[in-house]
């Protein structure tokens, strides 16, 4: 059956163009983009329209913006990133994170629990290893996004059903931006650390009530950096 033809958002097509020189490479890691105003002019559109193309860009990881000196393309830019956007830039939703944080609440929470209760001394060990391989991230200064993202992954992993597993990773494109955007507010990755201790504390005690509040304490802060209400 034909289906009306959806109209997108005139950022989502400049998102377009962009993804699509870097597919080609036309642009490349560590280059930089032309100035807001000069793509504006380029492109024959508002200056708006370029910045939500540039921050939903960012979100997607396939650009940087550094204040003061511009938009460049990431130097350790991953494929996955550029190839898993394809759909989810025609589909953006300015709401995204806040959907997001949603899922993680029901699915993270659970997760924390389970995996208190069936996580065994190897599963410890793991979850263990991820962390400490981001708290270093963190005492460097750096982000430290795919880090955490793999302390998250390790909890999963721990709750030994597959299904849990596959759901978190199948997020993972999501999960790595935001938690690159959450870094940037002040003091965020260190109170995160702190956080992710906590969690795993609790799931190496075997506290699986302690190991539920605590993911949900980690997922609340997230929400207030985002400045998102319940």
């Amino acid at each position: 059956m034909l289906k009306p033809v959806k109209q997108y958002k005139l950022y989502q097509k400049i998102v377009e163009q962009i993804k699509n020189l870097i597919m080609e490479g036309d642009l490349n890691p560590g280059e930089k983009l032309p100035p807001e105003r000069e793509l504006a002019e380029k492109l024959d559109v508002s200056r708006v329209a370029v910045r939500e193309a540039l921050l939903t860009l960012e979100f997607m990881g396939l650009v940087e913006i550094k204040r003061g000196s511009g938009v460049f393309i990431p130097q350790e830019l991953q494929p996955e990133l550029v190839f898993n956007s394809i759909d989810f830039a025609l589909n953006f939703k300015e709401n995204i994170i806040e959907d997001l944080i949603e899922v993680r609440e029901i699915l993270e929470t659970k997760i924390a629990g389970l995996a208190a209760k069936k996580a065994d001394s190897k599963d410890i060990l793991e979850i263990e290893e991820k962390l400490k391989n981001y708290e270093e991230k963190v005492k460097q200064g750096k982000e430290g996004a795919n880090e955490s993202l793999e302390f998250h992954l390790s909890i999963a992993r721990a709750t030994k059903n597959v299904i849990f597993f596959r759901l978190l990773n199948q997020l993972k494109v999501l999960l790595l931006q935001s938690g690159r955007l959450s870094s940037k507010s002040k003091d965020r990755p260190v109170i995160a650390l702190k956080q992710h201790y906590e969690i795993f504390e609790a799931i190496k005690r075997k506290n699986i009530k302690k190991a539920e509040e605590a993911m949900a304490n980690h997922l609340e802060g997230i929400r207030k950096v985002f400045k998102i209400n319940q």
